[in-house]
């Protein structure tokens, strides 16, 4: 009570604002928003756990058995994670149990290498999803959250499980709408015109690597990139490079907690790495020569929240395509690379959980 009468104070005294109180008024409001923001983020984070965590209890191991069995050829392998990604929206999920699956010697790192390009293809729906701002999105997320309420009375644990699956669609987009009303109070900010709103390419790939690795959430990036853009505060072209960055910055984590495991979880992550940056380094020259056009390709038909997240896809997709042909290339780089490090160890090494200190999203 006494906390509330105090903030009703501070607003007051914001409202009929003075020189004494103007100063004090734009850092409160600054701190509130930022507040906001960040409770935002967390709250979209939670909903991507909450569907993610609950696909796979309702698997209940059939992903393992499904990448498995359709590993036979590498296309299968990137068929299979795309899939298997986009249903559960964790492209770290599935990685992981393609290195089990390798570190088993059930299935080549070739093979492996081929289900992590498609795991980076089928979390391209949760940009998807983001783009869906606004009346569409938030009448999707109230219906979601109806439905998942009216399934958790069920006493079948399927279908709890179900419902909270179906729940975190309505936390994500309630996530969502709390970001964007935080994001246009912030425009005016110097800091966050500098990480968001710079001029320079570079920067802004730099940004987004940077942001991505501190957040370990490329979602969370995602959705505060396609927000500003659905908000015509970002142009799509500062857009594309912030995404860009995004992408390579969500490998770090992975890289850094490989470590100190074997050899196979070392060569899986840096495959992750070296794939995303490639990625990169092949679209940046075309970005910069034909910005113009690009844009006007993407932004023609759904404005520049939906561009950036069909960017996002097809960033995603080419790559895939493009570099699927070289996996062979790929496994021999990567094999060199880690030869010294790891030419004693063989399939009775001791295995070490990969899982561990690794975030739910890349």
């Amino acid at each position: 009570m006494v906390k509330s009468i105090l903030f009703n104070k501070i607003i007051i005294n914001c409202i009929t604002v003075t020189n004494k109180n103007r100063l004090f008024c734009v850092y409160f409001n600054m701190v509130t928003r930022i507040i906001t923001l960040f409770g935002g983020i967390a709250i979209l984070i939670f909903g991507f756990n909450l569907i993610s965590a609950n696909t796979e209890r309702l698997a209940e191991g059939r992903a393992k058995n499904i990448i498995r069995k359709n590993l036979k050829t590498p296309i299968g392998g990137l068929l299979t994670g795309t899939v298997v990604a986009g249903v559960t929206q964790s492209s770290v999920a599935v990685s992981v149990i393609a290195v089990s699956l390798v570190e088993a010697g059930t299935i080549s790192f070739r093979s492996s290498a081929a289900v992590i390009m498609g795991a980076n293809v089928g979390t391209t729906v949760t940009a998807q999803l983001l783009s869906l701002s606004g009346a569409s999105g938030g009448i999707i997320g109230s219906i979601a959250s109806i439905i998942g309420l009216l399934l958790s009375f069920s006493k079948n644990k399927t279908v709890k499980r179900l419902s909270n699956s179906v729940m975190g669609l309505g936390v994500l987009f309630a996530g969502l709408s709390i970001m964007t009303t935080s994001v246009k109070g912030l425009i005016s900010a110097v800091w966050f015109r500098k990480i968001f709103l710079v001029e320079s390419p570079f920067l802004l790939f730099l940004n987004g690597m940077v942001l991505t690795g501190i957040t370990q959430s490329s979602s969370a990036v995602t959705g505060v990139t396609v927000i500003l853009g659905a908000s015509k505060i970002m142009p799509f072209t500062s857009a594309t490079f912030f995404t860009l960055g995004a992408n390579v910055g969500s490998c770090f984590f992975v890289v850094l907690s490989s470590l100190n495991k074997n050899v196979n979880a070392r060569r899986s992550a840096l495959f992750n790495l070296i794939f995303n940056l490639s990625g990169a380094i092949l679209f940046f020259p075309f970005l910069l020569m034909l910005g113009e056009e690009i844009t006007y390709l993407f932004v023609k038909e759904r404005g520049v929240g939906g561009a950036i997240a069909d960017f996002h896809t097809v960033f995603n997709l080419v790559c895939a395509l493009v570099f699927f042909p070289f996996l062979g290339l790929f496994e021999k780089l990567i094999i060199k690379i880690t030869s010294n490090n790891g030419k004693n160890c063989n399939r009775n090494c001791k295995r070490k959980s990969f899982t561990a200190n690794i975030p739910r999203f890349n």
